[in-house]
């Protein structure tokens, strides 16, 4: 009983694999078919073909607007407030003191 099962597997993995194949092929015919077109085609522009000039819309340079850096200003004065009432203000001089109280 036991080595029919293990022949039973062996089979399913046998068909599967045949399946496997035959849609490796089918995409390889695939492929070859596209390969053999682009062959054909000029890699250079068809003639009388030109860049078309987009619309003339103003650039913005820089990647925020003068309102919105006024918003993001004062949401951080805002954090730096609540931080401060909270009295989890850092200090930039207290590392430099921890330090200096080691040597």
């Amino acid at each position: 009983m036991l080595y029919a099962r293990k022949l039973m597997n062996t089979q399913e993995i046998l068909s599967a694999i045949d399946g496997e194949l035959a849609r490796l092929r089918q995409v390889r015919d695939l492929l070859a078919g596209q390969a053999g077109s682009n062959q054909l085609r000029s890699p250079v522009r068809p003639k009388g073909s030109v860049n078309k000039p987009k619309a003339d819309t103003p650039k913005r340079k820089g990647g925020m607007s003068p309102e919105g850096r006024q918003r993001v200003a004062a949401a951080q004065r805002a954090r730096w407030a609540a931080a401060k009432k909270a009295g989890k203000a850092p200090s930039k001089s207290a590392p430099a003191k921890a330090l200096a109280a080691k040597v």
